[in-house]
């Protein structure tokens, strides 16, 4: 009894207790996510329910029907992970230069905040015939 559920291409599969236990990302591009490949519709085989080895069948919205075994490989110790260095691309920010930037636009809206020596004044209503007591001729 596993649970499948998908997030765009990424296809995560749930033990019957809730417990992750693998999650692929489905896209065949260089792209982390790639919207012409996000997964539409799941289902397990099922042919025999007495039989472990189950694939999961993924549609993605590019019409592609992507098969997945659901057999499951562990790690005994005796191999390790990859240790993938997270990569920062140019142009964006580290938390603290955000908080930085953040600060500075504040401080310029406080600045300009209190410099604007304008009032609000509601506009004067609408003159009508009838609120200044003439009447439409006709009678």
């Amino acid at each position: 009894g596993d649970i499948a559920t998908s997030c765009s291409t990424l296809l995560h599969l749930w033990s019957i207790n809730g417990e992750l236990l693998a999650v692929v990302n489905t896209c065949d591009s260089n792209l982390v996510v790639d919207p012409s490949q996000m997964i539409l519709s799941l289902t397990f085989s099922t042919m025999n329910e007495w039989d472990s080895d189950n694939v999961v069948v993924c549609g993605t919205s590019d019409g592609v029907v992507k098969i997945y075994s659901c057999i499951m490989v562990e790690n005994d110790g005796s191999v390790e992970a990859p240790h993938i260095e997270p990569q920062v691309k140019p142009g964006t920010s580290s938390s603290a230069s955000v908080h930085a930037r953040l600060d500075r636009v504040r401080r310029r809206l406080k600045v300009s905040g209190s410099q604007d020596t304008s009032e609000a004044h509601s506009p004067e209503p609408p003159t009508s015939p009838i609120a200044a007591g003439t009447q439409p001729k006709g009678d």
